[in-house]
C-alpha cells in the first residue's frame, strides 16, 4: 500500500513537471520550433480596392513590402484628387501614412511620426524597383488589372534635331538631363558673343518654367543619323500600368543636309512634355498602321461661329450642311467636293477662334489600333521665347481628311505645338 502510494506521488510529480493542471490539460511551453507566426498579409483585398478605384486611370499600382505592408501608388484625372501614395499595415482599413492631392491642398502624415521616415524614402523613389530601400528589404510588384487607356496632355517641342549621331528612346525626368539635351539639340548661336544661357533660351520651353517634379520629357531619335527622315511622337497614354509612346517613322534618303543649322551630322527627333508618372514607357512605332489621306482640307479661315468641333462625316447631306457652314468667311462659296461616302468618309476637328495668325494645325496623323482609329493633331502655338511676330488677326483654324470609310470608333487626340 505504502509502494503503491510513493508510486502514484512520483507519477504526479512528473505531471506537474511536464505542466500537468490536474485537469488532464498540459501547457507546452514556446520554442523556435512552434512559435506563433503572424497570419500572412491578404493581398487579395488591396487588389480588389485598386481594381475597383476612381480617379486611377493614369497610375494605379500596389507594391509588398517585406510580406507585411503594402503601398498603393495612383494617379488620375480628377480635379481634386489627381494623386495618392498610401502605405498600409496588416489591413486596408490599417492606413500608416498617406500623401495625397486635396481639395484643401497637398497633405503627407503619418499615424506614427517614427513611420515618416520610411514613407518618404519609398514615396521619393518609386520609379526605382526596389523604392529606394535597397537590399535589405524585399519589394515585389502586385497584379493589378491595367484600366482602359488614358490620353495624356501632351506638348510636343519644336527641337527637330539630336545634333551628332543618336538613336533610341529618352526619359527625362529632372533639369539636369534637360538642360544637357538642349544644349546637344539646340541650333548654333546667332551670335558668336551669344551666351550659353541666351543660345538655349531660343528654343527653350520647360527649364525656366516647368517644374521637374510634376513634369517630364519623352522623346524619340530617328533609327540613323539621316537628318531628311522624319520621326514623330503622335500619343502619349496610360493603362494605370505602363505609359505607351505611339510614334511614327518615315524614311527620306537626300545627298543634302536637311538640317538648316547645323553642316555636321544630326538625327531626327522628337520630343513631347507631358505629366510626370513614374511608370515604365513603352515605346510604339504605329507606322505601318497609318492611315494616308486621299484629300486633305486644310486652313485657318473657318467661320467664327463654327467653335471648336470634332468632325467624322459619312454622308452627302452631313458634308454638304458642314461645308456651307464653315465657309461663310468666303464669297463666293467653294464648290462642294464631292466625296464618295460608300467608299470614302470625312475626319477631322475646328480649333475654333484663336488669337493670332501663329495659331493653326500642324498636322494631323490617323492610324488603327485596338479595334479603333486614332487621331491625332498638332496645334500649333507660340512659345513663351519665340523669335518672331505673329498676325494681330483672329483666326479659326481646321483640318479635314478624306480616308477609307470604316465603322470603327474615332478616338481624337490632341496635341499642343510650342514653335
Amino acid at each position: 500500500m505504502q509502494k503503491n502510494l510513493i508510486l502514484s506521488l512520483s507519477l504526479l510529480s512528473i505531471l506537474i513537471g511536464c505542466g500537468g493542471n490536474g485537469n488532464g490539460n498540459t501547457k507546452t511551453a514556446a520554442t523556435p520550433e512552434n512559435k506563433v507566426t503572424p497570419a500572412p498579409l491578404i493581398t487579395s483585398d488591396f487588389v480588389a480596392l485598386a481594381n475597383s478605384a476612381d480617379c486611377a486611370q493614369l497610375n494605379n499600382r500596389l507594391f509588398l513590402i517585406d510580406q507585411k505592408q503594402i503601398l498603393w501608388d495612383k494617379a488620375g484625372t480628377c480635379a481634386d484628387a489627381s494623386y495618392q501614395q498610401t502605405l498600409y499595415s496588416g489591413s486596408v482599413q490599417n492606413i500608416l501614412c498617406s500623401k495625397a492631392d486635396s481639395i484643401a491642398g497637398p497633405t503627407n502624415s503619418c499615424v506614427d511620426p517614427a513611420n515618416k521616415a520610411f514613407f518618404n524614402t519609398i514615396i521619393t523613389h518609386l520609379d526605382k524597383a526596389d523604392l529606394g530601400l535597397g537590399s535589405a528589404h524585399q519589394v515585389q510588384q502586385l497584379l493589378v488589372t491595367p484600366k482602359a487607356s488614358t490620353s495624356l496632355a501632351t506638348t510636343a517641342l519644336d527641337l527637330s534635331f539630336y545634333r551628332g549621331a543618336g538613336s533610341g528612346n529618352l526619359v527625362i525626368k529632372d533639369k539636369t538631363a534637360w538642360d544637357q539635351l538642349l544644349i546637344i539639340s539646340s541650333p548654333p548661336a546667332r551670335s558668336p558673343n551669344m551666351s550659353l544661357e541666351e543660345t538655349l533660351k531660343q528654343k527653350t520651353f520647360l527649364s525656366e518654367n516647368t517644374n521637374f517634379a510634376t513634369r517630364m520629357v519623352i522623346a524619340t531619335l530617328f533609327k540613323t543619323p539621316n537628318n531628311c527622315s522624319t520621326t514623330q511622337i503622335v500619343k502619349i497614354s496610360s493603362d494605370g500600368q505602363k505609359l505607351s509612346a505611339d510614334f511614327i517613322e518615315q524614311e527620306l534618303i537626300s545627298i543634302a543636309s536637311c538640317d538648316p543649322s547645323s553642316s555636321s551630322t544630326s538625327t531626327p527627333m522628337s520630343v513631347v512634355e507631358t505629366r510626370k508618372l513614374d511608370l515604365p514607357v513603352e515605346f510604339n512605332n504605329v507606322s505601318r498602321a497609318l492611315i494616308s489621306p486621299s484629300r486633305i482640307f486644310k486652313g485657318n479661315d473657318a467661320s467664327y461661329e463654327i467653335g471648336t468641333r470634332n468632325v467624322l462625316i459619312k454622308d452627302q447631306a452631313a458634308w454638304a450642311k458642314l461645308w456651307l457652314e464653315f465657309n461663310t468667311r468666303r464669297t463666293p462659296t467653294p464648290e462642294l467636293p464631292l466625296v464618295d461616302f460608300t467608299k470614302n468618309m470625312i475626319v477631322g476637328v475646328f480649333l475654333g477662334n484663336r488669337p493670332s495668325g501663329c495659331h493653326d494645325i500642324a498636322d494631323m496623323r490617323v492610324w488603327r489600333a485596338a479595334g479603333k482609329l486614332m487621331l491625332s493633331h498638332r496645334d500649333t502655338e507660340p512659345a513663351e521665347n519665340a523669335q518672331y511676330a505673329c498676325t494681330m488677326a483672329i483666326v479659326s483654324p481646321y483640318y479635314l481628311i478624306e480616308i477609307a470609310r470604316s465603322d470603327e470608333a474615332v478616338e481624337y487626340t490632341p496635341m499642343r505645338y510650342l514653335r
